[in-house]
């Protein structure tokens, strides 16, 4: 996975910004994920061109469901910021 491929595309955002109601397609990993959880991430599933959409999110914002590949999967805010994508 190409790692701070966002910076070069003008329609990309960090998975913590992502709104309800709107998706992403994965582009990479930001360049200061740490690699514990990049490996994590990769174990997980989120892979270059994988569809991201948002499911739930808590009362305050934090942490956020989201769904992919058929599946729920809940991460806190600080966890999504290091995924990035093009906005669908």
């Amino acid at each position: 996975m190409e790692i701070g491929l966002c910076h070069k595309i003008n329609n990309c955002i960090c998975l913590d910004q992502l709104q309800k109601g709107n998706s992403i397609i994965l582009t990479g990993f930001k360049y200061d994920c740490p690699l514990d959880l990049k490996k994590w991430f990769i174990k997980q599933g989120f892979v270059k061109g994988l569809e991201i959409s948002v499911h739930a999110t808590s009362p305050f914002d934090d942490p956020v469901a989201y769904d992919i590949h058929h599946l729920v999967l809940v991460l806190r805010k600080d966890e999504a910021k290091y995924l990035q994508g093009i906005v669908l």
